[in-house]
């Protein structure tokens, strides 16, 4: 399920079904990310450790340059726009998330990815190009993070944050911003 609304974000279309995706797999570097993720999670909750390393590798060999924790949890219809240099650690990112070039969202501490404390973003959170995200801590849903921003507190819902350290900024209106497409 997650997958077909990933798929939907990135404009594939439904009338083509699994062709649309194999299509868009090898023409989109970001999908081709998002895809890989997808099937390795799905591959891990099934126990089935053997697979879940397969699309482990070929997400490697596809996409070096972005790492995804195999303990983070991604709801459906995430969007990777230039997928260089993101780094994703042991997180919970909710629906519709926006993610950018050059974002790392992880643990502050080595010790908290070991106890698997980590941040936790809402729904509907774009993520600006270098911004860094770190820590136990809590990002509400409708959130706009801006570019290069180093978030290491918690955030409300309906928020514009940015700066170093980040800050609100500004309040979200959906009118105004609204869920990006890809």
């Amino acid at each position: 399920m997650s997958l077909k609304v990933d798929a939907q974000r990135y404009g594939i279309s439904k009338k083509f079904g699994s062709f649309s995706i194999f299509f868009f797999f090898f023409k989109s570097r970001e999908f081709r990310i998002v895809y890989l993720f997808r099937k390795r999670h799905e591959h891990r909750e099934a126990k089935n450790r053997i697979r879940s390393s397969f699309w482990a590798f070929l997400n490697y060999c596809f996409n070096g340059t972005v790492y995804i924790d195999e303990n983070a949890k991604i709801g459906s219809g995430l969007v990777i726009v230039h997928a260089f240099g993101i780094a994703i650690g042991k997180a919970q990112i909710g629906k519709n998330c926006t993610l950018r070039h050059n974002v790392t969202i992880g643990a502050k501490h080595k010790m908290d990815s070991e106890e698997g404390t980590g941040p936790i973003i809402g729904d509907n959170v774009q993520v600006g190009p270098g911004a860094v995200i770190l820590g136990s801590i809590k990002i509400g849903s409708n959130v706009i993070v801006g570019a290069n921003s180093v978030v290491l507190n918690d955030f409300p819902d309906e928020s514009i944050i940015a700066g170093n350290p980040a800050k609100i900024i500004g309040k979200y209106d959906d009118k105004k911003y609204g869920l990006p497409s890809h």
